[in-house]
């Protein structure tokens, strides 16, 4: 039986395949149809997972059978490609936006900080003000994200908002990512490092922590 774990996994390994397909098929209608099957295939995923998070398992095969549908609609109109590609682009940002901008509200804790107490324990004041400061940098690049993809759609050709949408969100996160892991290490060198397990256990129980009761 599927697992939310693994349903999650695939569906962030399916997006390194969906999104370059997305743009292939934007430029060259010869692709349309691989992209739209693992365009379908990555909402049913998701529809999945919103219906087992809500904690109404007997919603999931109604979501995924009703996404299926929708899929095939948009698989029907000459828009498919572009509002899948639209879609997929602001629901990631958009929730992104959610997580860490939300979790800047007075009376929470930033995601990065909790993630990293949940890590290392007790933090010193300054690690505390570091990772709200990271907090709040991925909620504006999220923003970001969003705006430049609306920009882009309204000014620029639209082969160009493609290729930012489907090929140079993803790297532009690894690069955030890597850059800012670059600039702890130099600032904090006394830090001892984490693992991969460690960073993934600390966010498992950060969730954890966020699940409905």
């Amino acid at each position: 039986m599927l697992s939310p774990a693994r349903a999650r996994a695939y569906l962030a390994c399916g997006s390194i395949v969906t999104a370059p397909l997305m743009h292939a098929a934007f430029v060259n209608p010869r692709f349309v149809i691989p992209a739209i099957g693992a365009g379908m295939a990555q909402a049913c995923l998701a529809a999945w997972l919103l219906a087992v998070r809500w904690r109404s398992g007997r919603w999931a095969a109604p979501v995924v059978a009703g996404t299926v549908v929708l899929a095939i609609g948009l698989w029907a109109s000459h828009l498919s490609i572009g509002i899948w590609s639209g879609l997929a682009h602001t629901g990631v940002f958009l929730t992104l936006l959610a997580l860490f901008a939300g979790s800047l509200r007075p009376g929470y804790t930033p995601i990065v900080t909790a993630i990293a107490r949940a890590a290392r324990g007790p933090l010193p004041p300054e690690l505390v003000r570091y990772t709200r400061t990271v907090t709040w940098l991925w909620a504006g690049f999220a923003a970001a994200q969003i705006l430049v993809s609306m920009l882009l759609l309204a000014f620029a050709p639209p082969s160009i908002w493609s290729l930012f949408v489907n090929g140079l969100d993803m790297p532009a996160m690894l690069i955030l990512f890597g850059g800012e892991y670059a600039y702890r290490r130099y600032r904090f060198t006394e830090l001892p490092r984490l693992s991969p397990a460690q960073i993934r256990s600390a966010f498992v129980a950060y969730v954890s922590t966020r699940e409905p009761g």
